[in-house]
Formats: C-alpha cells, sequence, structure tokens
C-alpha cells in the first residue's frame, strides 16, 4: 500500500508494483503519507480517496516468484526451505513445474504464509489471494467467510479499488492513469516521459524454458487454482 492522500496504490506483489511506486514518488505532486510495502486497507481506508491496484497473469506471476526463490530470496522461499523442499528451486522446466503443483496443492497452503491458509485454498490460489486481500477493507475477514466461486464474484464487487493496471500493459495502462485520474496530481507530459523512458525494476533473469511449454497438467492446475484472476483479467489464458 502506497499513500499519497488523494491517491493510493495497491501494490501486489510481482506485478509490477516497485516500478509504479517509484513513478509515484517522483511524479505526483502530493507528498507519500504512509508506505507499507504489500500492506493491507483496514480503518486507513478513506472515502473519496482514488485507489488503483495492478495485476499479471498468474503463470508469469509464478514464474517471477520462482526465479526470486531460485535465487535464495523471498519469504515463500525460506518457508519452503525449512519444511524440507529447498531441492523445487533448479533453474529447469522440470523443477518449476513440480514447485507450481507443490505450491497450488491446497494442503501445502501452510508454506505460503498464515494469512493464505486462513482461507478456502481450494477456492483461491496464492495469487488471486494476494490480489484480493489488497482489494477490500479488512479483506481477510472477509475473504475467510468465502467458499463458493459466486460469493467470491460477488465480494469483488464491493472493491475498494476503481482501477486495475496490468502488468502486461503497464506503461500504456499507467499513462491512461495519467490523462485521467492522476492528471491534477502530475505535471503529464513530464509524466508520461518518465513512464517511455525508465527502465524495469527487478526484472527477473530469463531461464532457459519457454513459459507456454509447461505441461497441461500443471496449466490445469492454474486455470482451476488462479479461475478468478484469469476470467476477470485475462480470460484469453483459459
Amino acid at each position: 500500500m502506497d499513500d499519497f492522500g488523494r491517491i493510493v496504490y495497491l501494490d501486489v506483489e510481482k506485478t509490477g508494483s516497485s516500478f509504479i511506486s517509484n513513478f509515484l514518488q517522483e511524479n505526483l505532486t502530493c507528498q507519500r503519507v504512509k508506505k507499507v510495502k504489500h500492506g493491507r486497507i483496514g480503518r486507513n481506508f478513506r472515502e473519496g480517496s482514488f485507489y488503483f491496484i495492478s495485476v499479471r497473469n498468474p503463470l508469469s506471476q509464478y514464474l517471477s516468484l520462482y526465479h526470486y526463490g531460485c535465487e535464495g530470496k523471498g519469504e515463500i522461499y525460506e518457508s519452503i526451505k525449512k519444511s524440507g523442499y529447498s531441492q523445487l528451486y533448479q533453474p529447469n522446466k522440470e523443477s518449476f513445474q513440480h514447485w507450481l503443483q507443490f505450491v497450488l496443492c491446497a494442503k501445502n497452503a501452510a508454506n505460503l504464509g498464515p494469512d493464505y491458509r486462513a482461507v478456502d485454498t481450494e477456492l483461491m490460489g496464492l495469487q488471486t489471494f494476494r490480489f484480493l486481500a489488497l482489494s477490500f477493507q479488512n479483506a481477510l475477514k472477509k475473504l475467510k467467510a468465502v467458499h463458493d466461486y459466486p460469493t467470491l464474484c460477488g465480494l469483488y464487487e464491493k472493491r475498494i479499488h476503481s482501477q486495475v493496471v496490468r502488468n502486461e500493459s503497464l506503461r500504456v495502462d499507467m499513462k491512461n492513469l495519467v490523462d485521467t485520474h492522476l492528471s491534477s496530481f502530475v505535471d503529464t507530459e513530464s509524466a508520461k516521459r518518465y513512464l517511455e523512458k525508465s527502465p524495469p525494476i527487478n526484472r527477473s533473469p530469463k531461464l532457459d524454458f519457454d513459459i507456454e511449454s509447461i505441461d497441461e497438467e500443471t496449466m490445469s492446475l492454474v486455470r482451476r487454482k488462479e479461475r478468478f484472476l484469469l476470467e476477470q483479467f485475462y480470460p484469453e489464458a483459459l
């Protein structure tokens, strides 16, 4: 959560959040009030502020998280390592598929954080949970009570964010925000130049396999567990 008072960015992990936060810090004329990395909204919700969030194709998001773990970084890596499964982190397609199947298995939710295992992990995968956990005021309490897909979709209608930036079209989507919701808070031309010229942040190195070559068994798991994100934002991947 990157709070600039009238503008609040909900920074979902591995969706280009560092780039967006840097953009806001460098270009908004209003001062940052508070920043809590991937922080959720509770009593700090403000009516009248503009909330926006970022999203990413969950398979690419998982691959980025896996890259991070292969470098020995991240809470997920540390938790899986403590559970005795560090051998899952090898820079090849087979190991990524085994890791992804492990992460998508509901019985392994305890390795992915106490908040995630508190929700229905058959209904929502880790990436869907991370997105929805930033989408509502007091989100965890609300998500704990959801156990079927129609209810989950109904809950999303009560989201606090009014715009979604897709990682895959990040610069275009941010330029659109500059022209609309951010126009009163930035120098428009300067902000657009920043978006055009600034390099990516924390880009993971490429592994030696193509994400499109992931086997159908693993892909079917992704489609089932991340159904919400795919239907809402990436229907072409279903």
